[in-house]
């Protein structure tokens, strides 16, 4: 599987494994070799569109936000039993009683869409965020919502045992409106190559995560 996943620990091993499980994916079963970006001319392009990514992604669906919060979001526990702050995370205020009753009743999604407006939707997303990354309980009255314009979806997930970035080459993560999760056991960054992110809502996850010099 690679120098940079047999230098794994057991335990880190266990835990790339665990993530693979925890997305549907059975590690047995798991074809995709280390990815190297001098395989692909120097830029490995990773995206949630399979016909432009050079490493097909698994699409793993989603019912819920709650649902999605599970995969991939920062747990609620973590600020309601004290451990983390969340003062870095920027809470929406409520929507006004009479609106937010009115978008909670419409239609479908295609009716809820037109009835919002410019800044709503700008309030949604920050709603959104805030949802995943802080104390979802903060912006409970914002969920029926958050289910409607969001929800059911699906999230784009590449996993690889490791990635290695060559001296002077690039990953390049597209633009996507899809989450997307990445999952590798080792990364490896050398000299001057660069993981760029083209405005995509990124997890990305490595047991290990190394620059070396060129």
């Amino acid at each position: 599987m690679g120098d940079g996943f047999s230098a794994l620990s057991d335990n880190q091993r266990a835990q790339y494994n665990a993530v693979l499980q925890k997305f549907g994916q059975d590690p047995a079963a798991m074809k995709q070799g280390p990815l190297d970006t001098a395989d692909f001319g120097g830029n490995l392009v990773i995206s949630s569109d399979s016909f432009e990514s050079h490493v097909p992604p698994v699409l793993v669906p989603f019912t819920s936000m709650a649902h999605l919060k599970s995969m991939i979001g920062v747990p609620d526990a973590h600020y309601q039993n004290g451990g983390y702050a969340d003062t870095q995370v920027p809470y929406p205020p409520p929507l006004p009683a009479d609106r937010a009753t009115f978008l909670k009743d419409t239609k479908n999604i295609c009716d809820l869409r037109y009835h919002l407006t410019g800044d709503e939707s700008e309030t949604l997303l920050q709603a959104a965020h805030a949802y995943m990354q802080g104390n979802s309980a903060k912006v409970a009255d914002y969920e029926p919502l958050l289910d409607a314009h969001f929800a059911p979806g699906a999230l784009a997930f590449v996993a690889a045992p490791s990635l290695t970035v060559q001296n002077g080459q690039t990953v390049t993560i597209t633009p996507s409106s899809t989450p997307i999760v990445l999952n590798y056991g080792a990364v490896t960054v050398i000299g001057t190559g660069q993981i760029v992110v083209n405005g995509a809502a990124l997890t990305m996850i490595a047991q290990t995560f190394t620059a070396q010099p060129a």
